[in-house]
C-alpha cells in the first residue's frame, strides 16, 4: 500500500473524498505522479501494482504524453502519464473519471503506440519490450456492476495453445 503523507498536499492540487474513499483531482494526479520531483511515488505505485514477475522498477524516464499517428489522417492519443523504465519497458497510466464503454479497447489502442515506436528500420528481430497500460477508473465495467469484489482487470496479449488450423479455399 502506498501511503501519501501530508508531505504532498500542495503537489497534488487537492484531494477529494467521497464515501470515505480518497480520490485525486485530475490535475493533482498528474502533478503528484508525473513530475520528476515525485518520480519516486510513481515508481512505488507501479511496483506495488505490478506482479512480482514484472521485476522491480528502480528508475523511470518520462516520455511525451502526446502520440500522433503516422499521417495527419491517423487518430492520435494523449496519455495522462507515459514513461519508460531502466529495462526499456513502457508504462502508460490513465486516470478516467467519466464512464467509457470501450475503455479496454482504448487501452489496447493506447498500448499500440509504444509497440509501434519500438520498430527499427533495417534488420530487426521483432523482439518487443513489454508495455503496461494502467487505468485508474472511477466507474465499473458493465459486466462488474453486480459485484462489489471486482477491482482489477487484466487485458493481455497472450499465446494460446497450438491448434491445427484447417484452411478451406473457396473457388
Amino acid at each position: 500500500m502506498i501511503e501519501l503523507s501530508s508531505k504532498y498536499p500542495a503537489a497534488c492540487g487537492g484531494v477529494l473524498y467521497s464515501k470515505g474513499k480518497r480520490y485525486f483531482e485530475f490535475d493533482g494526479f498528474k502533478k503528484l505522479f508525473g513530475s520528476e520531483m515525485n518520480k519516486d511515488l510513481l515508481i512505488a505505485f507501479l511496483n506495488a501494482l505490478l506482479p512480482q514477475t514484472a521485476g522491480t522498477i528502480t528508475d523511470l524516464t518520462f516520455l511525451p504524453n502526446e502520440n500522433t499517428g503516422r499521417s495527419e489522417f491517423d487518430r492520435r492519443a494523449i496519455f495522462d502519464l507515459s514513461c519508460k523504465n531502466e529495462r526499456g519497458e513502457y508504462f502508460i497510466v490513465e486516470m478516467q473519471r467519466a464512464k467509457q464503454d470501450y475503455f479496454k479497447d482504448r487501452s489496447a489502442f493506447y498500448a499500440s503506440f509504444p509497440l509501434q515506436q519500438q520498430a527499427q528500420k533495417g534488420e530487426w528481430n521483432y523482439h518487443l519490450q513489454p508495455v503496461y497500460m494502467v487505468g485508474i477508473l472511477d466507474f465499473k465495467f458493465d459486466e462488474d456492476k453486480q459485484s462489489k469484489d471486482v477491482v482489477h482487470h487484466e487485458v493481455k496479449l497472450v499465446n494460446l495453445p497450438k491448434k491445427l488450423l484447417r484452411l478451406q479455399v473457396w473457388r
